[in-house]
């Protein structure tokens, strides 16, 4: 678990919600959801189920490198999260 403790509280317990998070999927859309105060918004397709992961506070460049497509994964109490692109996979670590 990669975690720098942040000064915001708020960085901090999305931090511990987005741990917590498991998930294997397709990302299906990525956007800035500007109704929302600009969150960075993912919508990733598991296999009967839809997930919407914010990602604003993450620095990690995780939003930045998605691609609709893409195999996103992650393992509930791990913060790295898997991206696969073809033959390519790539490891980001959230960073808030």
């Amino acid at each position: 678990i990669y975690h720098y403790e942040s000064p915001s509280e708020l960085k901090n317990e999305k931090f511990m919600h987005d741990l917590l998070l498991s998930f294997e999927g397709q990302l299906i859309e990525k956007y800035i959801d500007k109704e929302n105060h600009e969150y960075k918004t993912c919508r990733i397709r598991e296999s009967n189920d839809t997930l919407t992961v914010l990602l604003n506070f993450d620095q990690s460049g995780l939003f930045e490198y998605l691609n609709t497509g893409d195999s996103v994964s992650k393992v509930r109490g791990d913060s790295t999260v898997t991206v696969r692109r073809g033959n390519h996979i790539k490891y980001f670590y959230l960073r808030y």
